[in-house]
């Protein structure tokens, strides 16, 4: 919490830095925080009225993730032109705007037709996000500046970019080479690029983790990740079935396939049982005569053992303890993790600790096969869970792909615009990637969703770019506005790469660097046409 507090605030300030060198505007500054507090405040209440309520994550990845949205009044910011009136120049910028808005938000729905309730919720807080801060961007901020809005900054940035000329088509070129050679790179590798250990995700600290399994073997904790479930109709059952089970379990303990197990009728004996001890115990006038003999011959005297006879005689009549009856002790926050009520019954578990011979405990297993008796590996099926979930969302990632394209060409009306505009974040996706695993990094859910993120970033640089405006001053003040924007959005996630949290880290590594290479890619593989939007389409 406080790494995260941290790099928030430094976030925060390096972002606001930013925007007061390029627009020398406190007025500015602040009306551009506009768009950004209505995407929260629009993600917020979309998720609660689809969901009910907004998970925590969701809100933080969310924020994160919309962001993004300050670069929608960073355009409007560094297209006004002494002179001109702010609508004019907004009408001018606010097709490109819109369809780079629609396009993200398109490529996000593909997500929210997923299983899984996170995903649906970032998606929905994304969706709700984007179109809020575009809307706020057109109708919102025009009315708060003077009709005739005279910029106090100058565009030194943008004053050289009107006279650079890159040689376009070679550095194109070595773009698209770079884009080939790491594409190779990817294919050639035979390791597993995917991480689905859940513990890598974790937000704990590496240093922590390992402090963790270092006191963990200092203090001789067992591994417990082998759990035999066993379902039943009530408590008493699941204790019998599990008793009876464990029988067998010892003898693995035994012949050391197990270190050890642990199971909840090792603190609350069934009720059985517990009678069959209670049975068992002598009546008293043979536990009288038993005493006097053992003691026989002792330095006791005869009625030392008198409070342990009438324990023993109050025990042969007591009823048997159920569960209920350790609420609120120790012992009964133990046995909560061990017997658990559910919606159709009762579950045992039993916990298999120091698991050396699993071909062995499989057998025995086997052996007892039965509809509500479940062997589970927590770790080999979390990976597998994980393994499925993050399948399925770099399924909907590419349908989001798609979304964007079909929904990009129909606004473009043209396949080589359109294949022109994506292309400089289809190159430094694979760039991206490529650079990631040349440092040894698998992907996660989260680098899926933040390339995703990266996409939606290009097309707007690679719409920006595409603008056909024949005026050398209006190209100059869209490149200025794509400069801040790709500064900002690589400090702060830069900032955010330089996390020890995983998921962070993540995020921060995978967006600054993707981005990056979009602004660049989309400088020089960008063709500038006519108009980024059909006129009749404005």
């Amino acid at each position: 919490r406080a790494d995260t507090r941290r790099l928030g605030m430094m976030a925060a300030a390096v972002a606001i830095l930013i925007l007061l060198v390029s627009y020398r505007s406190l007025r500015l500054l602040l009306i551009g925080g506009l768009p950004l507090l209505s995407a929260v405040t629009a993600g917020i209440v979309a998720v609660d009225l689809v969901f009910g309520a907004i998970h925590g994550l969701v809100l933080a990845f969310g924020v994160t993730v919309i962001g993004v949205a300050i670069d929608y009044p960073i355009h409007l910011f560094s297209h006004l032109n002494a002179g001109e009136p702010v609508r004019r120049s907004l009408a001018n910028i606010w097709p490109t705007i819109r369809l780079g808005a629609i396009t993200t938000a398109m490529g996000y729905l593909a997500m929210s037709g997923t299983d899984f309730p996170g995903l649906m919720q970032f998606a929905t807080f994304a969706i709700a996000g984007l179109l809020a801060a575009a809307a706020c961007t057109r109708w919102g901020l025009s009315g708060l500046l003077p009709e005739l809005y005279t910029p106090r900054y100058g565009t030194p940035i943008a004053d050289y970019y009107a006279r650079f000329a890159p040689p376009k088509r070679i550095w194109g070129r070595l773009m698209i080479a770079a884009a080939l050679a790491a594409l190779g790179f990817l294919v050639s590798r035979d390791d597993v690029p995917w991480e689905d250990d859940i513990a890598a995700l974790s937000p704990i600290p590496e240093s922590l983790m390992a402090r963790d399994r270092h006191l963990h073997a200092q203090l001789g904790v067992p591994d417990t990740n082998h759990v035999v479930l066993i379902r039943a109709i009530d408590a008493q059952a699941a204790l019998q079935a599990s008793e009876t089970l464990a029988v067998g379990l010892r003898r693995l303990v035994a012949d050391g396939a197990i270190g050890s197990i642990d199971l909840a009728a090792r603190y609350l004996p069934s009720a059985r049982t517990q009678r069959a001890r209670r049975d068992s115990l002598p009546e008293p006038a043979r536990l009288r005569r038993d005493l006097e003999h053992a003691l026989a011959g002792t330095p006791f005297k005869k009625d030392a053992f008198a409070p342990f006879e009438k324990a023993v005689a109050a025990a042969r009549t007591l009823p048997p303890l159920l569960p209920g009856d350790l609420q609120g002790t120790t012992l009964g926050l133990r046995l909560r993790t061990s017997l658990l009520p559910v919606d159709d019954g009762w579950v045992a578990l039993i916990t298999l600790a120091g698991v050396k011979n699993p071909q062995a405990l499989k057998a025995f297993l086997s052996e007892h096969q039965h509809p509500d008796l479940h062997y589970l590996d927590l770790k080999r099926d979390t990976r597998s869970l994980m393994a499925d979930f993050r399948e399925h969302a770099a399924i909907r990632v590419l349908w989001g792909v798609l979304a964007i394209a079909l929904v990009l060409g129909i606004g473009l009306r043209s396949a080589r615009r359109t294949l022109l505009v994506l292309l400089p974040g289809l190159v430094a996706v694979i760039i991206d990637v490529a650079f990631l695993r040349m440092l040894g990094e698998r992907l996660s859910l989260f680098h899926l969703v933040s390339l995703l993120l990266v996409v939606g970033i290009s097309i707007d640089y690679g719409l920006f770019f595409s603008r056909g405006d024949p005026d050398p001053g209006m190209r100059g003040r869209t490149f200025h506005g794509l400069v801040v924007c790709v500064l900002s959005t690589v400090s702060v996630f830069g900032i955010l790469a330089t996390s020890r949290l995983p998921v962070l880290n993540a995020i921060g590594s995978s967006v600054a660097v993707g981005v990056a290479l979009s602004f660049l890619a989309a400088m020089l593989l960008a063709r500038p046409g006519p108009s980024p939007v059909p006129a009749d389409c404005r």
